[in-house]
């Protein structure tokens, strides 16, 4: 669990020494005119980061990050992830790879959930019990944060 700005640089310092991460967010809309962020997931390799900008931690150098092109974002369908970013912090992604669109390239549904495509494809089948959660309460329940991390494992 990432809370301070010294634990999102050593996030974004990983993803760009890798070239690579996944990324994913929590946020609430429904309330709002704007997608608030509440939790964003990064995996690098094999390590996971739940970063809490509800407990500190800024989001402006993942903002920076979204927006480099040297570093490819693996999203699934990241939308509202990127409308986010892009209303708080101006970013304007690049390199991103989308792979609820990917699959439709490759002959599966192009409308498909992750956890239908890592059924389908990895045979893994995640607890998705969380999807509806409120993400802005605190603190967060193991089963919503084991959510967060497996949206990036995979």
């Amino acid at each position: 669990m990432v809370t301070d700005a010294a634990g999102v640089d050593e996030v974004t310092a990983a993803a760009r020494q890798a070239g690579t991460c996944t990324l994913d967010t929590e946020f609430l809309w429904e309330k709002t005119y704007a997608p608030q962020l509440c939790l964003v997931q990064v995996c690098v390799g094999d390590e996971i980061w739940l970063i809490d900008p509800l407990a500190g931690a800024p989001l402006e150098p993942l903002g920076e990050l979204i927006a480099d092109p040297a570093v490819e974002k693996l999203m699934h369908a990241p939308s509202a992830d990127l409308i986010a970013f892009g209303l708080h912090f101006g970013t304007l992604p690049a390199n991103v790879f989308d792979t609820q669109i990917a699959a439709g390239f490759v002959g599966l549904s192009a409308s498909a959930s992750l956890d239908r495509l890592l059924e389908a494809v990895l045979k893994v089948r995640l607890d998705h019990n969380e999807t509806f959660s409120d993400w802005s309460r605190r603190p967060l329940k193991e089963t919503q944060m084991l959510y967060g991390a497996y949206d990036v494992r995979y």
